[in-house]
């Protein structure tokens, strides 16, 4: 999977997140919840905090260390993600922002109900002049 991803800002940014979700082994709301102030890059590879965890029930949070790999390293894939995407500041999301935005994106979200609406047709009502 992530041999099919391009070369592009998107792609490096698909494949940065495939490669740090794997060796994090993450989930999907981790990943997006992330902020360029939680990585911190080291000789050994890349220190990620997790501020908040579905199984983090007290709020400690947790640093997680992503060693570089020989294949497909996720240290070197996320430094080109923030390379390309000229991140360099901090960007902080706020709580109906980010809902927003998972919701808009389909993460961490299912379908609970859809729902139909229906109108009447007023062409249908129209009286002919014939």
């Amino acid at each position: 999977m992530v041999e099919k991803t391009g070369r592009d800002r998107k792609g490096l940014r698909d494949r940065a997140l495939l490669l740090l979700g794997f060796a994090g082994a993450f989930r999907r709301s981790e990943l997006v919840a992330l902020d360029i102030s939680d990585l911190q890059f080291c000789d050994a590879g890349l220190r990620v905090t997790i501020r908040k965890s579905k199984t983090d029930q007290e709020g400690l949070g947790a640093t997680i260390a992503i060693t570089r790999g020989s294949t497909a390293c996720p240290v070197d894939a996320v430094r080109a993600w923030i390379k390309a995407a000229g991140i360099g500041k901090i960007i902080l999301i706020d709580g109906e922002k980010l809902a927003k935005l998972m919701i808009q994106y389909g993460v961490g979200v299912r379908v609970e109900r859809t729902v139909e609406i229906k109108r009447i047709d007023l062409d249908y009502f129209e009286e002919s002049e014939e």
